[in-house]
């Protein structure tokens, strides 16, 4: 049973054997591992990896899928994008961000600028030049967060030197 343990061992990612992934790389182990998915439970126990069936609904291993997908960071706009069914259901539990937090996992997006290079970017542009729109939706959505018009929000990055 050991060698059979070893083998399935070389399939894991971030402590957790994927039957999707297994099936499609070995399929052999994979039928074997259903066949006798009690008994490989009990030994991976002792191992630490678990097994995680993501064949039918994701719905009841959702912390397990992204775990095996993103460790302990999970990246929201990744998710989104490549995962959309998991993230549909996460967002039927609540805020996502919110419910991967409980969940013990870090959430980040990905930013394309950072405040400093937004601070940069706003500094540079004379009081005549226009905002390209992305640029302009960026300020737009920091601004609304701090409960600020635009306007407000551009002065005090002028003014003070820094993004709030």
């Amino acid at each position: 049973m050991s060698s059979i343990l070893k083998k399935l061992s070389r399939y894991h990612r971030n402590g957790i054997i994927s039957l999707k992934e297994l099936r499609r790389k070995n399929p052999y182990l994979f039928r074997y591992l259903i066949k006798k998915g009690s008994l490989i439970d009990s030994l991976f126990s002792e191992t630490g990896i678990r097994v995680m069936n993501d064949l039918s609904s994701y719905k009841d291993i959702i912390p397990l899928y992204l775990k095996y997908y993103y460790n302990d960071t999970v990246n929201l706009s990744d998710l989104r994008k490549k995962h959309n069914t998991v993230y549909r259901h996460i967002c039927k539990l609540g805020k996502p961000e919110q419910v991967i937090s409980e969940w013990g996992f870090t959430v980040i997006y990905k930013s394309k600028i950072s405040d400093e290079q937004l601070k940069e970017m706003i500094q540079s542009k004379s009081e005549k030049e226009f905002f390209d729109k992305s640029l302009y939706n960026r300020i737009y959505y920091r601004a609304k967060k701090l409960g600020l018009s635009v306007h407000e929000f551009l002065e005090t990055v002028k003014l003070r030197g820094f993004v709030p």
